[in-house]
Formats: C-alpha cells, sequence, structure tokens
C-alpha cells in the first residue's frame, strides 16, 4: 500500500509531467513551470466566473500589513508565531496569511445602505503561512500560496439564504472535482 501512495505522490507527478516543482533555496514554496501554470489559470478561471455567477466581485488586498490590523482581528495572539513579521522604521508588519482582516477594511472602506447587502467579494491573492519545516508536504502544506477565499457581508435576515447558497456552492465545485467534506 505505501509504494502504491509513492507512485501517487503528486509531487512525483508534477515533476515528471513537467508542471511545478520544489526548490531548496525557497522551502515551501512551489514552482509553477508553464503547463502547470496553464492549468492553475484554468482552475482560477472557472471558479473566477462561479463566483461572478453567484453575485460576488473579486477584489485584492495588500499582502503587507501593519500588526496592529493583526492585534485588532485578534490575529497576532492566537496566529502570530504562523506569522512571517518584520520590522519596517520600527513598525512590526506581517504577511498576509489569511484575507479576512483585509476584506473587513475593503468593507468598512465606504459606507453601505442595507439595501446593498449581501455584498459577496472573493480574493485569489497570495498568502504566506510560516509553517513548520517538519509540516511542510508538497502542495498540501506550504508557505506561499494562492487560495480563493470569499467573504459575505449580509444583514442578519439574509444569513440563512446566505449560508444554504454557500454550501450549494461548496457541493457543486467539490462534486466536479470528485471531492468530500464534512462539516464540524
Amino acid at each position: 500500500m505505501m509504494e502504491e501512495a509513492a507512485e501517487r505522490d503528486h509531487r512525483l507527478l508534477g515533476e515528471s509531467q513537467k508542471l511545478f516543482f520544489f526548490d531548496s533555496l525557497s522551502p515551501g514554496s512551489c514552482f509553477f513551470l508553464p503547463h502547470g501554470k496553464k492549468i492553475v489559470n484554468k482552475l482560477k478561471a472557472f471558479l473566477r466566473q462561479k463566483y461572478r455567477d453567484r453575485g460576488y466581485q473579486e477584489v485584492e488586498s495588500p499582502t503587507v500589513l501593519k500588526m496592529k490590523l493583526w492585534e485588532t482581528s485578534g490575529h497576532s495572539a492566537n496566529y502570530k508565531e504562523n506569522m512571517f513579521v518584520f520590522e519596517i522604521d520600527g513598525e512590526e508588519f506581517g504577511l498576509k496569511p489569511m484575507y479576512c482582516p483585509g476584506h473587513c477594511i475593503i468593507f468598512k472602506h465606504e459606507t453601505r445602505s442595507y439595501r446593498e447587502l449581501p455584498l459577496r467579494i472573493a480574493d485569489f491573492g497570495v498568502l504566506h503561512r510560516n509553517e513548520a519545516s517538519g509540516a511542510l508536504s508538497g502542495l498540501t502544506r506550504v508557505r506561499r500560496f494562492q487560495q480563493d477565499d470569499a467573504h459575505i457581508f449580509c444583514r442578519e435576515s439574509q444569513i440563512k439564504e446566505e449560508v444554504k447558497s454557500v454550501l450549494e456552492f461548496i457541493n457543486y465545485v467539490y462534486g466536479i472535482f470528485g471531492f468530500n467534506y464534512e462539516l464540524e
């Protein structure tokens, strides 16, 4: 069984099909080759269209944000050891490990009427997480990655419908690729 699993290792497939590779000069970060990047771009185009079909607007937030934001959101207290943190001009910054706080800034940027809700936003940016070197595992556990993520800002009366819609979206996309999931 271990031999069979080794034969199906996605890292070997990535190398043999010239899709991607890893290099010790950037541990936990993937180098996508032209054919692999084509596949990534096709997947992103598919997802972008599905998000648009469901009323999401695409946004992008900065990769480098002041630690003050991560302190306000609570991420610093609970997640700082998994962040890449550095100092610029005596002030602490972090590379974005998740989208939530940036999306809250986007929402807060302008005053909106309740009639404009729900506001559905999606992001395909780059995230960085300082994973322990022993936890790194091919494309499934990396330090630098792109992830589609979305946030919905809605009225309390819209929550049930929005959650239902998100679960239908997950079922649709996961079904296409034959993925299973469980809610806990």
